[in-house]
């Protein structure tokens, strides 16, 4: 069935597209990474981006004897794709546990001005276990040839925070980059989202900060402001007019996640404010914003008009359930996230992360969780024809 939708509140009174029929739009689910393969049978945590020559690479966790996170022993692995995902290679572990413990939880950008792929991942001890004497560590490795190999890993984490106040910009134990997409913006500064565990006491509040880099992932700093107090996962993009939006996960299950904004490429932002077009049951999903460009360049702009593309388009991918983890839904915004309206559902089962990205061929790319019979996930992908999606 059509539904036609009407935007409120946007310049002109630019009118929204109705939705097509979704399974004309989309592709079949591919499993990327299966119970077995790689000898693992728990995989999780899926991280998705286009290379600079249009390699896809699907990064994830390739988890030790549970689906638990670190201190569990975990290796990063990754598929690639040079023909916009219908066909992928084997997967290879590209990081591998080592003295340290495992590494895991990928934030994955391109970083345009150079053409390198930039991981941030965390290692050793987990968000909950780690200690003065031992903190949980971040690290950043970094591939030159389209995901082909990539470097060793180096610590940024005394970069970014330590146990000791004054010794780095954020006093904590433990810290952890957001999964999936981390943003590189129109000027080429990387940024992501840190959740800090600042207290000893467990279970606490997570504390959310941005970390960026000017210099493409060598050197990092942290932006004055906590974000949020009581935070987690979250994810940030640049929109059309500069300014940045970041979506926060709320711990509340079904209150509606948390959004929070920057006019100031991050040194100040709004108090975070509850955002109930949007609710899931406490879960990390993935958020990347298209420009105006980008719009016309896929066809998208034909369809929608010059008035409502202007903008640009954000798309966000979550659990769309108030209390489980299923249903991943694509959300999409044509004004700077005032109104969001669901665009498709991307699996009704049981599902939890997920991960976007835009296809070299100009479609969407979604690299999802999906619950697995025998426990735990497989990890999926699909892609959706945003142009046939939105089509009136």
């Amino acid at each position: 069935m059509r539904l036609t939708i009407l935007i409120a509140g946007m310049i002109a009174m630019c009118a929204a597209p109705s939705l097509a029929d979704d399974a004309q739009c989309a592709s079949a689910p591919l499993v990327l990474f299966d119970h077995g393969d790689l000898g693992s049978e728990f995989w999780r945590i899926p991280a998705l981006a286009t290379a600079a020559d249009g390699t896809v690479i699907a990064v994830a966790d390739k988890r030790g004897d549970s689906n638990a996170d670190l201190p569990n022993i975990i290796d990063l692995a990754v598929r690639r794709s040079t023909d916009a995902g219908a066909t992928w290679s084997e997967p290879v572990v590209i990081l591998p546990a080592d003295e340290g413990g495992g590494y895991g939880d990928a934030a994955l950008a391109l970083h345009e001005p150079s053409g390198d792929l930039v991981i941030v991942c965390a290692h050793g001890a987990g968000l909950w276990d780690a200690t003065p004497e031992r903190h949980q560590r971040l690290a950043v490795i970094r591939s030159s040839d389209n995901g082909a190999t990539w470097s060793a890993p180096v610590d940024i984490t005394s970069q970014i925070y330590d146990h000791v106040p004054g010794a780095a910009p954020v006093t904590a134990v433990a810290g952890f980059a957001t999964s999936g997409a981390m943003l590189c913006d129109a000027q080429g500064r990387l940024q992501f989202v840190l959740v800090a565990n600042c207290t000893p006491e467990k279970w606490g509040p997570l504390y959310c900060y941005l970390v960026y880099s000017d210099d493409g992932g060598y050197n990092w700093q942290v932006a004055p402001q906590i974000i949020d107090d009581y935070g987690d996962e979250s994810k940030v993009v640049e929109l059309a007019d500069g300014s940045l939006y970041m979506s926060i996960r709320n711990r509340t299950k079904g209150a509606g996640r948390k959004v929070s904004r920057s006019t100031d490429r991050g040194t100040t932002w709004t108090r975070p404010i509850a955002e109930y077009q949007l609710v899931d049951p406490a879960c990390n999903g993935d958020l990347i914003a298209l420009t105006a460009e980008q719009l016309r360049q896929i066809g998208v702009t034909d369809v929608i008009g010059e008035c409502a593309a202007k903008q640009g388009m954000m798309l966000h991918s979550i659990a769309a359930d108030p209390a489980d983890r299923k249903n991943v839904t694509l959300y999409y915004s044509l004004d700077r996230g005032a109104h969001w309206r669901e665009l498709t559902n991307v699996t009704t089962a049981g599902s939890s992360y997920s991960a976007l990205a835009l296809m070299p061929d100009g479609e969407l790319g979604c690299f999802y969780e999906e619950n697995h019979p025998k426990g735990g996930f497989d990890l999926r992908f699909r892609k959706f024809n945003l142009p046939c999606l939105l089509k009136q």
